[in-house]
């Protein structure tokens, strides 16, 4: 059975509380992320894709009418000599974040106080792909509500080092900022700002969102078949392996990893970090393996405007989780990080050295989160049947397994 204690489920309004106050002054110092355990070198590359299929909601751009999202992958790398380390962003998306701020103009969905370091990744630019295996799998990453996809590039590194090729994406107008390669930068849209005001409307827009962000990993998909027959780039053609595909999520992203794994039969496992489960019939159970993973329980500030909705949402949460958890019928974790908090699963609290939770340090938590990630999709992406989950030795992890029926 599920243990009671559920860790937190928020709202994504709750995850601008948490980063606003966890931005801080620039400054120029230098952080680098925790280095890839893996025995591969890692290499990391953008595509620019257009699914003319689907008319752009939140943008009337006559020269940009479909949706356009960017995509970064992370992989294994074969390197030449002359290849040089990528950087987290590009100097122009942070002039571009610093000028903003400089105006004082507010993010309304996402925190900036990682572009205070200059952080250093350990992911070669445009490098050649491994020729040690002939194929690797594939793992989806769809990002937190408002958050990049960059703020857990910690995780893609890992999981490239270990033989994964990584496709990151960040939901155009709702990822902010997005980049693109011909110099658009696309902030959230503003149409949020209304629902914030609307607590009627803002779970008919949470769920609507879900299902475009469904789409989207949809069509990240079809547009990596396409890649795999040939590659524009001349990068990854017969080199990813299709069949077995895998989907993690951060918050917002986690419900879409759970919906993607439901109804689309590429999705052979999946993992929630700190995803509440918006979208409707989520508690609907499937036959994929899956690992939900948590941090310590939010409380909502008393005296928040609202902080009754925010603490319903909270309670209903864990009512879904525990019904998902139960009607999964193949092998399903929920493991909580009692110390961790929302943010503790991403670059963000090294990057902002963000205060210790506690007993557990946040770099403990980004180990034991990277170990879990490798050991989860080792065993259900790469049939490692040697492979056990993390071991609960640890006293500030609390692991809750049921296999398959």
């Amino acid at each position: 059975m599920l243990p009671t204690h559920l860790g937190k489920y928020f709202s994504i309004f709750v995850l601008m509380i948490i980063i606003a106050l966890g931005s801080f002054y620039m400054t120029n110092k230098s952080i680098q992320l925790p280095a890839p355990t893996g025995s591969f070198n890692v290499g990391t590359t953008m595509y620019h894709l257009v699914d003319t299929s689907r008319k752009e909601i939140y943008s009337y751009d006559p020269e940009h009418p479909f949706r356009e999202l960017v995509m970064h992958m992370w992989y294994p790398a074969k390197l030449q000599g002359n290849e040089t380390f990528a950087p987290y962003i590009s100097s122009r998306l942070k002039f571009h974040i610093q000028e903003m701020l400089a105006k004082k103009e507010p993010f309304l969905f996402g925190g900036s106080g990682y572009i205070g370091a200059d952080v250093i990744t350990h992911a070669y630019l445009n490098a050649s792909v491994s020729d040690k295996q002939l194929t690797y799998p594939i793992i989806l990453f769809s990002p937190g509500f408002g958050g990049p996809h960059y703020l857990s590039t910690n995780l893609f590194e890992e999981l490239a080092s270990h033989g994964y090729i990584v496709a990151a994406l960040n939901h155009t107008y709702i990822s902010e900022p997005t980049e693109f390669p011909d110099g658009r930068i696309i902030r959230g849209s503003t149409q949020w700002a209304q629902f914030a005001q609307n607590k009627e409307e803002l779970e008919k827009a949470h769920n609507r969102e879900l299902i475009t962000w469904v789409k989207d990993l949809q069509f990240v998909m079809d547009q990596l078949a396409l890649i795999n027959q040939q590659d524009p780039h001349h990068r990854f053609t017969n080199k990813l392996n299709l069949d077995h595909i895998g989907i993690m999520g951060h918050s917002f992203g986690g419900a879409a990893a759970v919906s993607l794994c439901r109804i689309d039969p590429r999705c052979k496992a999946g993992v929630d970090i700190e995803g509440p489960l918006f979208g409707e019939n989520q508690d609907i159970g499937f036959d994929k393996p899956f690992m939900f993973l948590f941090g310590q329980p939010f409380t909502v500030p008393a005296g928040h405007p609202n902080e009754d909705y925010y603490n319903k949402v909270i309670k209903d949460n864990q009512e879904r989780i525990a019904k998902l958890y139960e009607n999964l019928t193949n092998d399903v974790y929920h493991i909580v990080l009692k110390d961790a908090d929302h943010m503790s699963f991403s670059d963000w609290n090294i990057i902002t050295q963000a205060k210790e939770p506690g007993k557990i340090t946040h770099k403990e938590v980004i180990k034991i989160t990277r170990a879990l990630l490798v050991d989860f999709f080792d065993k259900y992406l790469k049939g490692k049947t040697s492979v056990e989950l993390l071991d609960n030795t640890n006293q500030e992890v609390k692991i809750a397994f049921k296999a398959r029926k």
